[in-house]
């Protein structure tokens, strides 16, 4: 950590912070990336008995304040904040700025039966795929279409709408209601050409009067606005500090992990998870994976977003009350890679097929299999899910893959990986800061934007990989299988 006099020195400090699922986090940066400190706070979400999940503006605001807290102090003077956080989120504010409903998280799935009814109007689809995603149960505009059918006095009494964390707390910050193309991309709500709200399709859907509900859209890292005075001296802020908005998170990540630019591919692993690449066009609807406007008006973030991902680590952990992480996967990396395979569906998947009634399941145990066992299972599983995600997003081999997000800080889980992919696979210094970076580095100029530093490169195991590549085979022939069951089990 830097000394208080040092920062004072640097004139040109910024405070970025991102709003994520499980924790709001926050870093102290010099303009060149270089961190001063950092802090997390919890975040929560909830499912009801309805299975909608949920979560809360103020949980989101005051872990914000936490934040904020934990890295101010009067020594240090800012050139700017900025903000980033999960995508496809639903808030809706009424004319006082109050919630009408729990926010909606991007992982809510009860627009399925609004999405199944539209199958069959061939002019709605053709509309949909303008804007440039096959859309699902999470689809926003399918969420829309639920509230006002089951909701309608939320619609009618709204004043605003956002669609991100960064959003909203931008808005609070700033009084300004705007949202980046790159979150707008995730919704079902944004035409991808031409990177405006797909008006057709709400006149379609008569939700014409919900579109002067909707933010302004702007590129990722654009100056969102300037601190409003009561709000600064509550956080003990200057008035008038310039706020940014940068890309949501899976933007943000593909900037701080060096694939903002064409040629470079990494993978996120966190709660949820995602395969993502900068190109020059959209991906192939047939691949399974989603595209988001980048920053940039001429290029295009190829994501193939995995619903399930290192929170399949999280279920196993609890469900078999290991006490650590660490402890967890070592005690399974111990275990011989058996015959055992496990899908890692808990939640549905959205890539590279879109099955909300998809479930885990373990295949091929035994009377000797144990919690060990069954352990390591979820663990490839969850890799074999990243796998098949860059099959999807990328038309060429990919001859090694950059690795990120919470999981990546262990090293026999980051051996596993490469193990498993085939490839070798490279881990960026302080993973857990690559958002953060990513979103600072999509206010500044190209020229300001480090390239991210390597910490260690993981080469897989060759006498492994045959085993993994007859383990993939039967993965990708397991979920085909089972489809029907899922959908059945989904009935009763």
């Amino acid at each position: 950590m830097n000394s208080n006099a040092a920062e004072n020195k640097d004139e040109s400090t910024w405070l970025v912070v991102d709003l994520g699922t499980t924790s709001i986090k926050g870093g102290l940066f010099h303009s060149n990336g270089n961190l001063i400190r950092e802090t997390s706070h919890p975040n929560q979400q909830t499912q009801t008995d309805e299975g909608f999940h949920h979560q809360e503006l103020e949980t989101w605001w005051n872990g914000f304040i936490a934040v904020i807290n934990d890295l101010m102090n009067p020594e240090v003077t800012l050139q700017g904040l900025v903000l980033t956080g999960q995508m496809q989120n639903m808030i809706f504010l009424d004319s006082h700025s109050e919630p009408l409903n729990p926010v909606v998280s991007y992982s809510d799935q009860r627009g399925a039966e609004q999405i199944a009814s539209w199958y069959d109007e061939k002019s709605l689809q053709e509309q949909l795929l303008e804007t440039g995603n096959e859309q699902g149960p999470t689809s926003l505009l399918a969420k829309l279409v639920w509230f006002q059918q089951h909701q309608p006095e939320v619609l009618k009494n709204t004043e605003k709408i956002f669609i991100g964390s960064a959003d909203y707390i931008g808005y609070r910050l700033t009084g300004v209601n705007q949202t980046d193309t790159t979150t707008a991309a995730t919704t079902g709500l944004m035409k991808l050409s031409s990177r405006t709200w797909h008006t057709a399709l709400f006149a379609e859907l008569g939700l014409d009067s919900i579109l002067q509900s909707l933010p302004r859209l702007v590129p990722g890292g654009a100056l969102l606005g300037s601190l409003r005075n009561e709000v600064g001296q509550h956080l003990k802020l200057v008035a008038g500090l310039p706020v940014y908005l940068g890309p949501g998170d899976a933007g943000s990540t593909t900037l701080g992990a060096g694939c903002g630019k064409l040629g470079k591919a990494y993978a996120y692993c966190g709660t949820s998870g995602w395969v993502g690449l900068t190109e020059k066009r959209p991906a192939r609807l047939e691949s399974g994976a989603w595209t988001l406007a980048h920053p940039a008006a001429d290029l295009f973030i190829q994501v193939a977003p995995i619903l399930t991902a290192g929170d399949n680590l999280a279920w196993v952990k609890e469900l078999f009350g290991f006490n650590s992480y660490e402890e967890m996967v070592q005690i399974a990396i111990d275990q011989p890679a058996g015959k055992l395979l496990y899908l890692p569906y808990l939640q549905g998947e959205r890539s590279p097929f879109i099955d909300p009634h998809a479930r885990g399941v373990w295949l091929g145990m035994n009377r000797q299999s144990n919690r060990a066992s069954l352990t390591r299972a979820v663990l490839e599983g969850a890799c074999f899910a990243f796998r098949h995600a860059l099959h999807a997003v990328s038309e060429v081999r990919v001859e090694e893959l950059i690795l990120t997000g919470g999981t990546s800080r262990s090293d026999s889980f980051c051996q596993l990986f490469a193990n498993v992919l085939g490839i070798p696979i490279k881990v960026l210094a302080e993973p857990g800061l690559t958002g953060l970076r990513g979103a600072l580095a999509s206010c500044q100029q190209e020229s300001a934007t480090p390239e991210p530093r390597i910490q260690k490169t993981y080469l897989p195991i060759s006498d492994q990989m045959n085993n993994y590549d007859d383990l993939f085979k039967i993965f990708l022939e397991s979920y085909p299988a089972l489809r029907s069951s899922f959908a059945q089990l989904a009935k009763l």
